[in-house]
């Protein structure tokens, strides 16, 4: 019997969006860009999003975690759908209103109220123990938002060092909270995309090392941020 481990650099094949819809997605805040404008995203921050948003970023680099993530999505929400029992009716279908704008992984809409639907992996399992994270429950409102949607159904295949886990939950759609969220995407887009103004704070280090360097550009920058060295 002989054994022979694969070269498993074949799943970096696999792809999500394509770049005409991340390019279209620059012009929009989306419901994965809002968990980082409000701070709760582990990986990405606000000045990230205002420089991708600008064009200044080069493309991420890929990772084989988000090939997994994109492969086992699919799975994902079959298990979703057979928790909920309605069949889904469209995937990754764009959505958006004004300047915000998402991707929901799914919509369940033609036998009953119109639901989207949200599928995670993640390894991190305690972030998970209390049900879905604060920058998921963003995400998810963003969708139900643009998607005019009455629910989210997030679902989680959760797998750390034990046996692997799939939990679910249903997230009624909150105006309220869905309006505040689109207002603040509204008015950060204008400020920060639409008049260039830099948000606070730093870049992570690895966004500042995906920055595009061009030579000789000129940056226009407001005269209230300079006044005090001209006068």
């Amino acid at each position: 019997m002989s054994l022979q481990e694969l070269d498993t650099a074949g799943i970096r094949s696999i792809v999500g969006l394509s770049p005409s819809d991340l390019e279209r997605r620059k012009k929009f805040i989306t419901a994965s860009d809002l968990p980082a404008v409000f701070g709760l995203d582990t990986y990405r921050d606000p000045v990230s999003v205002w420089l991708d948003k600008m064009g200044m970023l080069a493309p991420e680099e890929s990772t084989d975690a988000a090939h997994i993530g994109l492969a086992v999505e699919l799975g994902v929400l079959r298990m979703i759908e057979a928790a909920v029992g309605r069949p889904i009716d469209e995937t990754q279908p764009w959505r958006a209103k004004g300047r915000v704008g998402a991707t929901p992984d799914a919509l369940m809409s033609l036998s009953g109220p119109t639901a989207v639907l949200n599928a995670k992996t993640s390894g991190r399992v305690d972030d998970w123990e209390s049900g879905p994270p604060a920058r998921v429950i963003v995400q998810a409102t963003c969708e139900m938002y643009v998607s005019d949607a009455e629910y989210a159904y997030i679902g989680a295949l959760l797998g750390g060092f034990g046996p692997l886990k799939f939990r679910a939950w249903k997230l009624d759609r909150d105006d309220k909270t869905a309006q505040d969220l689109a207002e603040v995407a509204e008015a950060w887009y204008e400020k920060h995309v639409a008049r260039g103004i830099k948000p606070d704070g730093a870049a992570s280090l690895d966004t500042v090392k995906r920055i595009i360097r061009t030579a000789n550009k000129v940056v226009t920058v407001e005269d209230g941020k300079v006044r005090h060295w001209l006068d």
